[in-house]
């Protein structure tokens, strides 16, 4: 298996192991155009995943993590995904905070 990080902006969050990773992905913001966030998987391709950034509404990893098949983690199940999320406590605390200002709306 090939380790994950993950990055908001220049900021480590996270860093360990995330089902068969087959690439890395780039965070890029539909309304602004910002590289926001980024999960590095060494060795894979980049490709970029189309989420607004925290400014527009967005900024949850979560869909990239947890969902099979979004970006590379098409052999991650949602328990993987769970435990990659517990053990990373500031991609945890990054979570909470969007989802707390998402449930503002």
């Amino acid at each position: 298996m090939t380790p994950t990080s993950v990055y908001l902006g220049t900021s480590h969050l996270a860093s360990g192991f995330c089902g068969d990773q087959w690439w890395s992905a780039a965070f890029l913001c539909p309304k602004c155009g910002e590289v926001w966030g980024r999960i590095v998987r060494a060795g894979g391709d980049w490709h970029a995943a189309h989420v607004p950034c925290p400014k527009h509404g967005g900024g949850s990893f979560l869909v990239d993590l947890l969902w099979g098949g979004s970006s590379g983690c098409a052999e991650t199940a949602w328990k993987q995904g769970e435990k990659f999320l517990r053990a990373n406590e500031a991609l945890l605390r990054h979570e909470f905070e969007v989802a707390m200002e998402r449930s503002k709306e």
